[in-house]
């Protein structure tokens, strides 16, 4: 199993290095705030039109965020209510925590191994 492990260890590199934001981002509960600048990557926003289809696409700020469970405390699980402060382009942005399309909780895990959570997003009113 070695050597899936570092397989699996150096394409969550690549995955992390391909889709890292520019800016800093910082995971936020309460007064408890984690710097995961450089240790979390993010899935931009969605747009949505069925084949076949013309006019607009409905678009939501929505964003998804893959984060090491090794960057978070010991038994730390992101949770609905949380919150995501990215800066984006030298902008602050701030999103919250919560269920994803489709019924999809507010954070699951991401790989087999549990070593990533993907936590779903809504970008918060005013910003």
């Amino acid at each position: 199993m070695g050597l899936l492990n570092d397989a699996s260890g150096w394409l969550a590199g690549m995955m992390r290095a391909a889709a890292s934001p520019d800016g800093t981002i910082t995971y936020v509960r309460g007064a408890t705030r984690i710097d995961l600048t450089g240790r979390a990557w993010a899935a931009a926003g969605r747009s949505l039109r069925n084949p076949g289809e013309t006019g607009p696409a409905v678009q939501w700020g929505q964003r998804d965020y893959l984060i090491p469970a090794a960057a978070l405390p010991a038994g730390f699980e992101p949770a609905k209510g949380d919150r995501v402060e990215e800066a984006i382009n030298g902008t602050p942005v701030k999103f919250d925590v919560a269920p994803g399309a489709a019924g999809e909780p507010a954070a699951r895990w991401s790989d087999d191994e549990r070593t990533v959570w993907r936590v779903h997003t809504k970008q918060a009113k005013g910003t």
